[in-house]
């Protein structure tokens, strides 16, 4: 997989930057190796898809309650202003979905867009 490289991070000082990493290292670690596969298995079939537009699947791992950061891993088969736009929405929506409109600055969802490597 690849393209993770080219999500943008917000470059107001290195704590913001290493925020996301961090809240990333929060997963379970007996959840690391499902989800792992889940997503190889994503990636699998969207590297043999051919058909129209972009195609994608999400997988939402969440806490309850609390224990760590929610997150939303997707893979499409593409990478375009497009899907990043449709990604960032879903991660919105997300974070709408887990806490409310009344969210405080440290309640944060991660959100990690990758693309197969190879295409047919």
């Amino acid at each position: 997989m690849d393209d993770i490289a080219e999500t943008p991070v917000p470059h107001d000082g290195e704590p913001d930057q290493l925020r996301a990493p961090a809240r990333l290292g929060g997963l379970p670690v007996d959840a690391r190796d499902e989800l792992g596969e889940t997503l190889l298995g994503f990636a699998r079939t969207l590297a043999s898809w051919d058909g129209e537009g972009v195609r994608t699947e999400t997988r939402i791992v969440a806490s309850n309650p609390d224990a760590f950061s929610p997150m939303v891993f997707t893979v499409a088969s593409a990478l375009n202003d497009h899907i990043r736009g449709v990604f960032h929405g879903r991660v919105h929506l997300a974070h709408y979905d887990h806490y409310g409109e009344n969210a405080t600055d440290d309640q944060a969802v991660v959100g990690v867009l990758l693309t197969p490597t190879a295409h047919p």
